[in-house]
């Protein structure tokens, strides 16, 4: 049995609206949901990846980036 972790995007991210979550939902590359009991869930592990590869940089750490 797989010890991977479910969690909701309401609970992930508690201040961003319903309607930025579903935007953010219907992007090609977000993890396939896990329905239960008519609840969207997402692997946490899948979430962190996704999160990862669309991380945007605060203009500081685009500065530090562009010095280097």
């Amino acid at each position: 049995m797989s010890d991977r972790r479910l969690v909701l995007l309401g609970t992930r991210y508690p201040d961003i609206s319903r309607m930025t979550r579903w935007r953010i939902e219907q992007e090609p590359d977000f993890p396939a949901p896990v329905i239960v009991r008519k609840r969207k869930y997402y692997y946490l592990d899948e979430l962190e990846a996704y999160e990862e590869a669309h991380r945007r940089l605060t203009p500081k750490e685009s500065a530090a980036e562009e010095a280097t």
